[in-house]
Formats: C-alpha cells, structure tokens, sequence
C-alpha cells in the first residue's frame, strides 16, 4: 500500500435536524419497497474497481452503478419520486408503504386523490427524475429551468408530456387576447384535434430521431388527426354546433350538400368536408415544421432572453 488512507473522527454534536428520520432504516426500507413497484425497476449493478482497490491495498472495491436506474442514466429520480409518494400519502392520511406503483396509478386512485402538480428547479437529472416520475404516475410537473440551459437537458425534461403543454399555450393565448366565440366548444376542439396531432408525432420522433423519423412521425400525426378529428366532428362538435346556434342538424347536412353533391348525412358530410382539410391542415403543418422547427429550436429552447 503507497499511502496510508487519512481519515477523522466525527466529533460534531448531533443535530435536532427534524429531516433527519427519512434516513432512518425504516424508511429507507419504505423507499426500496416503493421503487420496486415500478414495472422498470431492476437492481442496478456493483461494478469492481480492482485496479483501485489494488493501489489502495485493499481486497476489493466496488461502485454502484447507478447509470441503469430506470433508463435514466442517474440515482436522482429515486428522491424526487418517493417525495411525490410521501406527499401524497400525507394528503391521503395514509402510510407511504400503502403508495405502490399498481395503486397510484390505478382508477380507483385517480377518483380518490386526483392530480397534483410537482413544481421544481433544476435543468439536471433532478428535474428530468420528477417529469419522469410524475409523468409515469399520471401526476403532472413544472420543471423551472434558469436561463442558458441547453437543448439536450431542456429536451430530456420537456419530453415527458411537454407536446400537450405547449398545444394548451396555444389555445389559452388565443383565449386571452381573443376570446372564444363558441363558447369554448370549438376551442376545446381545437385543442382535442391539436394534439391527435402533436402527440403521435412527438412520440414517434422522440424514439426514431432522424430526418425520416421526423417525417414519418409528421405523417402519422396528420393521419391520426385525420381520422379522430373527423371522427370527432361526427359525434360532438356538428351536433354540439347544432345545439348552440339553434340551427337543426339537416340545415348543416345541407350547407355541405352544396359543395359536395355526395353529402346525404352527417358521416358522408365529416368524410367529404371535414377529413380533406384535417389532411390539408396537417400537410401544410407538417411542411412548415420541417422548414422551420431547426432553425427556430436552438434560439427557443436555450432560453435566452
């Protein structure tokens, strides 16, 4: 052994830190238990250091690999997720041992608890851990990241649910600076429609990252628009249409008999009217974004000022 190893005893007085029972055994124990729950948990491996355990003389030395933790590549999403568990319970008057992955996520949860909104600030493996786990246990996150952060730690935050936030922007500047003519029916179709689009879309890119993955994924959001949406004009918005402005649904069948004479009821009406312009919307939405998404992603998500 080259150097004796140095060390100290702790002579400081003990703390009246109230914190300081979340180490306590017991709960480290309800920590373990509530992560292997999750259908992604596996025990992350112990990797042999032999070279340093050898210059330390030592017989062996090993390092938790922490870079498998649920595809995370970090320990962090440990803490910020059982806080999220030990929150609710708190909320519930119940144990953190009753909070399982299976129960947080299932119906009868959903009816009891509903949803909360976990507010951090990070731009780290922190903030990623809370969107992840939040996004996973049907709870929702706002990350607060400072400014200069950069697009790969914005996008593997942003990714989790971040589609569906920036659609709901959207709508809500609309109806701040204009206001809603149909009484929110058609702004909240407007948002349904928006993200049959962005979601298949974002989804599909974030796991096939490349210029024909983004085209591909462009295209299977404009189908899936096309084929919701027009399913969705059937079934709520001509009839939900109808009931606001008093106008009787053969008044409506007839406005699109005129320009199309195949229009003989509301399903021909949706397929001959409605379907080409979700796939015209989609087509012209779709060419923008690849003209326009790099050039304008850089200067948007570093988030300067």
């Amino acid at each position: 052994m080259k150097d004796q190893i140095k060390w100290v005893l702790n002579t400081m007085p003990k703390s009246d830190d109230r914190q300081l029972p979340i180490m306590s055994l017991s709960n480290v124990a309800k920590a373990r238990f509530f992560h292997s729950t999750f259908p992604q948990y596996s025990v992350t491996p112990l990797d042999r250091l032999d070279g340093m355990a050898q210059y330390l003389g030592l017989a062996g030395l090993c390092v938790k690999n922490e870079s498998f933790r649920f595809g995370l590549n970090a320990f962090k999403v440990l803490g910020g997720s059982f806080a999220m568990a030990k929150y609710i319970a708190k909320e519930m008057g119940r144990d953190v041992s009753e909070m399982t992955y299976d129960y947080l996520t299932s119906e009868a949860f959903r009816k009891e608890f509903g949803q909360a909104t976990f507010f951090t600030a990070t731009d780290g493996n922190h903030g990623r851990g809370v969107a992840w786990a939040a996004n996973k246990l049907g709870q929702k996150a706002v990350v607060h990241m400072p400014k200069g952060s950069s697009k790969p730690r914005y996008d593997n935050i942003a990714k989790e649910g971040a589609a569906v936030t920036i659609e709901g922007i959207k709508i809500l500047l609309k109806l701040l600076f204009k206001g809603t003519s149909t009484a929110f029916v058609g702004d909240f179709a407007n948002f349904f429609v928006g993200c049959c689009f962005v979601l298949p879309a974002t989804v599909w890119y974030h796991t096939h990252k490349s210029k024909n993955g983004a085209i591909l994924g462009l295209t299977i959001g404009t189908l899936v628009m096309t084929v919701i949406g027009t399913a969705f004009n059937a079934v709520y918005l001509l009839p939900k249409f109808a009931q606001l402005y008093g106008i009787p649904m053969e008044v409506l069948i007839g406005m699109g008999t005129a320009v199309h004479s195949g229009v003989t009821g509301v399903f021909s009406f949706v397929a001959l009217c409605v379907a080409p312009l979700n796939l015209v919307k989609g087509a012209v939405v779709s060419l923008l974004t690849m003209l326009l998404y790099k050039r304008v992603a850089g200067p948007l998500f570093r988030i300067h000022e």
